[in-house]
C-alpha cells in the first residue's frame, strides 16, 4: 500500500531525505522551496499520514542540504540533533521533538565539520571542526556548561571513529607531507595505542626525494587572507625562473589546500620543473557561512577573481616567471579554467 502524506504543497518542493526515528511512527521529512533558502522539518505518522511542522531554517542566500547529514533521532525517543548555520556558522543544535530548542550544543566562530554523535548520558557532544584552523581538522567534545576539549592535537587533519557508547575512537589524522596515522583513543583523548603509523610508507617516500609542500596565504581580489600551498622542484632557487601552474576547484563548500597528506600529480609536474600552486579562494568551505555563500547567485564570478589575484601574486614572487602562468581544473574547475 502507497500512502502519501500531507506535507501541504508540492509545488517547486525539494524533498533530498527521509530519516526514521526509533519507532515506526516517527519519520522526518525535510523540505525545501525552490530556491532553497527556507527549509521545513516535518515529523510525519506514515500509519495516518498526519505530518507536523516541526521547525524552519531560512538563509538570506541557502540552507545547505548537506546539514541534514547529521541529523538524527535520539535513542531517548523526545529529542534530535539539528545542524544549521543560523548564527553564521555551522553548528549543532539539540531540539525535544515539538521543535522547541532545548540548547545550542556547539558554539563558536568556526565551523562544525562533521558530528559524530550525542552522548545522553553525560551530555556531551562529539565533532569535528575547522576550529585551530580552516585548512586542518581537529576532534572535540563540549558538555552540558559549553566547556569545549580538543581531543587530538591541533596539527594536520584528523578524523573519528568512536565506540557506540564514545568510550573510545579512533583518530586518522595525516599533514601536508606526512600520510595517515590510525591511532585508538580514550574519550579524554588519551592515547591507547598506535594501530597504524605508516613507519614504512614515509621511510620510502621520503626515499624518493620530492619537493614538500609548503603552506601560504595570499588576498584575494577583495583581500580577504585565502590559503594555500605550493610545490616547487627541488632544485628551485638556484636563480632559474618557473612555469608556474595552479590548480583548484573552486566550487561552494569545497576545500582543496588542506592540511592533510594527498600525493597527486604535483609532484611529477614539480619533478619536472614545474612550480604548482593551489589556493581555496571564496566560496570555499571551513570559513563560516558568509564567506562560504558569497558566490551565491553570481557563481564563478568571485572565485575567478581570486583565481587571478592569486596569479598576479604569484607571478611577483621570485622563483616564477609571471608570463608562464597556467590554471587547470576539474569539473567546477574545469568551469572556472
Amino acid at each position: 500500500t502507497i500512502k502519501k502524506m500531507n506535507l501541504g504543497s508540492d509545488l517547486d518542493a525539494y524533498y533530498p531525505k527521509l530519516v526514521w526515528g526509533n519507532k515506526m511512527e516517527e519519520l522526518a521529512i525535510p523540505k525545501f522551496d525552490r530556491d532553497q533558502t527556507r527549509l521545513e522539518l516535518f515529523f510525519a505518522n506514515p500509519r495516518s499520514t498526519v505530518s507536523k511542522l516541526i521547525l524552519t531554517d531560512k538563509s538570506n542566500s541557502y540552507v545547505d542540504y548537506e546539514n541534514l547529514n547529521y541529523f538524527r533521532f535520539l535513542p531517548d525517543g523526545h529529542h534530535f540533533i539539528f545542524v544549521s548555520e543560523k548564527d553564521g556558522y555551522r553548528h549543532a543544535y539539540l531540539y525535544n521533538n515539538n521543535g522547541v530548542l532545548a540548547q545550542q550544543l556547539t558554539k563558536g566562530k568556526f565551523d562544525v565539520t562533521n558530528f559524530y554523535g550525542y552522548d545522553e548520558q553525560k551530555k556531551a557532544s562529539y565533532f569535528q571542526a575547522a576550529e585551530v584552523s580552516s585548512t586542518g581538522r581537529d576532534i572535540y567534545t563540549i558538555d552540558a556548561k559549553g566547556i569545549m576539549k580538543r581531543l587530538s592535537n591541533g596539527k594536520g587533519s584528523h578524523s573519528a571513529t568512536f565506540s557506540n557508547d564514545f568510550s573510545y575512537f579512533i583518530d586518522q589524522s595525516s599533514s601536508w607531507n606526512s600520510p595517515d596515522e590510525f591511532v585508538l583513543y580514550n574519550h579524554l583523548g588519551q592515547s591507547v595505542r598506535a594501530l597504524e603509523t605508516n613507519s614504512v610508507l614515509k621511510k620510502e617516500f621520503a626515499a624518493l626525494g620530492l619537493s614538500k609542500k609548503e603552506p601560504f596565504t595570499c588576498n584575494a581580489a577583495d583581500g580577504t587572507p585565502l590559503s594555500g600551498w605550493i610545490v616547487k622542484p627541488v632544485n628551485a632557487g638556484n636563480g632559474a625562473k618557473l612555469p608556474v601552474l595552479l590548480v583548484q576547484y573552486s566550487g561552494p563548500d569545497s576545500q582543496e589546500a588542506t592540511d592533510k597528506w594527498k600525493v597527486d600529480w604535483e609532484y611529477y609536474l614539480a619533478s619536472n620543473g614545474y612550480a604548482v600552486v593551489c589556493v581555496d579562494g571564496r566560496g570555499t568551505a571551513a570559513r563560516g557561512e558568509r564567506f562560504r555563500k558569497c558566490t551565491y547567485e553570481q557563481l564563478g564570478n568571485i572565485e575567478s577573481q581570486d583565481q587571478i589575484a592569486v596569479a598576479k601574486y604569484v607571478g611577483t614572487l621570485p622563483f616564477a616567471d609571471k608570463s608562464r602562468i597556467g590554471i587547470w581544473g576539474w569539473s567546477y574547475g574545469g568551469f572556472m579554467t
